[in-house]
């Protein structure tokens, strides 16, 4: 897994990550969801806490709650790579799990679901995501590929069009 962070300004966090068959292991964040895009391949969601596991194909985007724990691992066979976007608005926190090996246990029973989130929650960003995916068309990041910088375009784009622009809700108003 190789992760390339390379924006943080004004309370939004920019990152890509290429995955290889290493998962990013279990996490949560108090302050902030990932909202994520899948680039490349495909990507699996595991979120124990909700006893659910999606898989989000090429194109698709996902909203992580606050506060739920949850870790990305690629979708595709062995020696595909796949890859992500991720935008997280806020102040930026992680809290990592450990005792891996029960949770995987735990989430195996449940089927993985391929239907991908249709809208993500932005709350009053827009113009800030629209003016930054600008930026970044004009002035690539060195440390990204041409390839990452399209995919990273590309995924503001994507929640900036999908996004609804009120906080992310409380969990329990989604179940």
């Amino acid at each position: 897994m190789e992760m390339k962070e390379f924006y943080y300004q004004k309370g939004i966090r920019v990152s890509v990550f290429n995955l290889d068959h290493k998962s990013v292991p279990f996490h949560k964040h108090d302050r902030v969801s990932d909202i994520m895009y899948c680039s490349k391949g495909s990507i699996v969601i595991e979120l124990p806490d909700l006893q659910r596991r999606v898989k989000v194909q090429r194109g698709g985007i996902f909203q992580i709650p606050i506060g739920t724990l949850h870790r990305f691992s690629n979708g595709e066979s062995a020696g595909k790579e796949s890859r992500y976007a991720l935008m997280q608005l806020g102040d930026f926190n992680i809290q990592f799990k450990r005792n891996h090996a029960e949770l995987q246990s735990e989430l195996n029973q449940f089927p993985i679901d391929t239907s991908s989130c249709s809208v993500v929650f932005i709350e009053n960003r827009k113009p800030d995501i629209v003016r930054l995916a600008d930026e970044f068309e004009e002035n690539k990041p060195e440390m990204l590929s041409d390839e990452e910088t399209r995919d990273v375009v590309m995924a503001l784009r994507s929640f900036a069009m999908n996004g609804k622009e009120t906080p992310y809700p409380l969990v329990d108003a989604l179940v």
